[in-house]
């Protein structure tokens, strides 16, 4: 499946990608400055939700799929989709609403640190499996 995007809706989103992401990433920034260092990785509740999502939940998601389709392309990114870091605008809607947007950047930090090592072994798990 070949599909080529304009050159124009290619600028598009690049634009909204870099004009949405980068205040994101300062926010997120500020928010895990006020935490001191010792602090960041502490807790049990970053790594039980941390784990949930990076390892756990990409399983489901293969389980799952697998029931509708056996088409390896679909179930491949669903199960990759499923397998990234906690988003980066969990903390701001934390902010927003006047939740806990500390753990919420504490989540966006240690879910990305992990999955520099879940993600890579998703994918080599789904090319055996798929």
């Amino acid at each position: 499946m070949n599909c080529q995007l304009k050159i124009e809706t290619k600028s598009a989103m690049f634009f909204c990608l870099r004009e949405a992401l980068t205040p994101s990433l300062v926010t997120v920034g500020s928010i895990l400055t006020e935490i001191h260092h010792k602090e960041l990785m502490a807790g049990w509740c970053v790594y039980f939700i941390s784990g949930m999502r990076l390892i756990f939940l990409p399983f489901v998601v293969f389980l799952f799929v697998i029931l509708f389709t056996d088409n390896p392309m679909i179930i491949s990114v669903a199960v990759v989709i499923a397998a990234m870091p906690v988003a980066v605008n969990a903390p701001l809607i934390a902010q927003e609403y006047k939740g806990n947007s500390s753990l919420a950047s504490r989540l966006v930090f240690v879910s990305t640190l992990f999955s520099l090592v879940t993600l890579p072994v998703v994918l080599v798990l789904l090319k055996g499996v798929v």
